[in-house]
């Protein structure tokens, strides 16, 4: 496997590959991988659910819902809104600050 010095890989089989921030790379199996550098901010989802958003507004389209626990990768922030890619399934979008640690 051929990967960067000092980054991890994370993995998960998916139905369909999804083109996201870091464009998980698909794999002939359906799964994809995505480089986490080791300088990344890793934050978790401390509410029993929180709306991932494709834009820092209530009123931005749902892109998914990610539950109490889910491992985000943080990417920025704005305002009260923190920019996040999902380990999991690679979707990339906002959370409200307060739902996240």
């Amino acid at each position: 496997m051929n990967r960067e010095a000092g980054s991890k890989i994370a993995t998960k089989d998916i139905a369909e590959p999804q083109d996201n921030f870091l464009a998980p790379q698909p794999k002939s199996n359906g799964s994809f991988t995505i480089s986490i550098p080791d300088d990344a901010e890793i934050i978790m989802v401390i509410t029993p659910k929180a709306n991932l958003r494709q834009s820092a507004t209530t009123k931005s389209e749902i892109v998914e819902e990610v539950l109490y626990g889910t491992l985000l990768m943080k990417l920025g922030e704005t305002g009260d809104w923190v920019k996040v890619q999902t380990i999991d399934s690679g979707s990339v979008g906002f959370v409200f600050s307060e739902v996240v640690q």
